[in-house]
């Protein structure tokens, strides 16, 4: 059986293929509702996983992937990671924002953003 942090790996990665086929390459039609399919199923499993994390209080165990290689499991990741670990998790948005090398730029810009009108 996988672990938590494997099972969360693996999902955020199916995220990110899905949200790279969507908003870079452009998918259409039935290759489109699969995507968004693949995109929302990743990202609402990631989102259970961080929950159990939070709630055991074991978030630490994904802040790496807020270094993977790939920008959207950066990106998602860090949007999890501003409750566990704010100071990194922003400087990993903030170098998001800045590159243009893929279509991440506006959703690490809103929430980045949503994260700091919080208060």
């Amino acid at each position: 059986m996988k672990t938590l942090k494997e099972q969360y790996l693996e999902n955020a990665l199916n995220y990110a293929e899905a949200f790279k086929a969507i908003f870079e390459d452009k998918v259409e039609g039935k290759e489109y509702r699969r995507s968004s399919r693949k995109e929302k199923a990743g990202g609402k499993k990631c989102h259970e996983i961080f929950e159990v994390l939070r709630e055991a209080n074991r978030l630490a165990e994904i802040e790496e992937y807020m270094y993977n290689e790939n920008p959207y499991v950066r990106y998602i990741t860090s949007a999890y990671c501003l409750f566990s670990n704010p100071e990194i998790a922003e400087k990993t948005l903030e170098e998001l924002i800045k590159t243009d090398d893929h279509e991440i730029q506006s959703h690490a810009w809103a929430t980045l953003k949503g994260w700091r009108d919080r208060s």
